[in-house]
């Protein structure tokens, strides 16, 4: 079962935390969470899991990074958002294996809801001329 979103809204918690059980039952190990809440879906006790704080978690420094550590994160994909000079000193200071998200888009919104007067696929302008488009996943919004 995929989950594109980042977020677990409060009425798929039940659907989220039985795809998760099924998922450990089958043997799965290897997860990416997208809020550092959604660790709370995955047993504490369970030190041969491997679960990341994924992009959508906006890790950006070490402090962050250690924090991540402390909830039981198994290594962290840093945000999208740094420049050059921060994702180069991150790796000598972090103490959690480090990956990084290298291409694709990224979306600057994901809501549940949309305007009337904005269709997904197409491309529209906003109030300061800058283009965007909206997709829908898994019943969100994206805004890109």
């Amino acid at each position: 079962m995929l989950f594109r979103s980042p977020v677990i809204w409060p009425d798929d918690e039940k659907k989220i935390t039985t795809a998760v059980r099924g998922l450990l039952k089958k043997g799965y190990k290897n997860f990416v969470i997208n809020a550092f809440t959604q660790a709370v879906f995955f047993p504490p006790d369970r030190p041969d899991l491997n679960v990341w704080a994924g992009p959508f978690c906006n890790a950006t420094n070490v402090l962050a990074i250690k924090s991540l550590g402390r909830m039981g994160l198994s290594g962290v994909i840093v945000s999208p958002e740094l420049g050059e000079g921060d994702y180069a000193s991150l790796p000598e200071k972090s103490p959690l294996p480090l990956g990084m998200v290298i291409s694709g888009n990224w979306p600057f919104s994901v809501s549940r809801a949309v305007s009337d007067k904005i269709k997904t696929g197409p491309l529209f302008k906003s109030p300061k001329g800058e283009g965007g488009w909206v997709a829908k996943n898994d019943g969100d919004y994206w805004i890109f």
